[in-house]
């Protein structure tokens, strides 16, 4: 029999929800950075917030995915170079979505890592768009920012 569960967690620096499910916990935060005029220092403060978030759970070096929302398309490039050095090998599959996240901040994240149980839990770091967990003869596949290579012009043909 199955023991899930759902808890609300308001912290800080973060909000996120934990869903314990057949014995691994699923950690979801986000979090918008307090400090930093600079996206450089928002970028570094947010995801200091979800690592830890992450940590809080158990889910230390476990974020499989997230979300990260840029002010403007034209910081995406710059974005992605300061999360890729912040992560290192455990790098997410990562989305920049050009948003402008709340209060005027530069950058915000959402994120999701595997806590307790994730021992059980295999994961996969194919590249920043693909991360692969399997658990109990099951596969998750998250990918992001995944851009067809063709020329072809309609959606159903790319």
């Amino acid at each position: 029999m199955s023991t899930d569960m759902v808890h609300k967690v308001t912290r800080e620096r973060s909000c996120l929800s934990v869903v314990e499910l057949n014995e691994v916990s699923h950690v979801f935060a986000t979090v918008v950075p307090r400090f930093g005029a600079t996206l450089r220092d928002q970028a570094r403060d947010a995801l200091e917030g979800i690592a830890a978030a992450m940590r809080a759970e158990g889910a230390e070096g476990a974020v499989i995915h997230q979300a990260v929302f840029v002010a403007d398309s034209e910081s995406i490039a710059a974005c992605r170079q300061i999360v890729r050095a912040f992560y290192g090998s455990d790098m997410p599959a990562t989305s920049y979505v050009p948003q402008p996240p709340c209060a005027g901040k530069l950058v915000a994240i959402e994120a999701m890592g595997l806590g307790r149980g994730r021992d059980k839990v295999a994961i996969e770091r194919i590249s920043d768009q693909v991360v692969v967990t399997r658990h109990n003869g099951v596969a998750w596949v998250y990918v992001d920012q995944a851009v067809p290579r063709t020329s072809a012009v309609g959606i159903y043909e790319k």
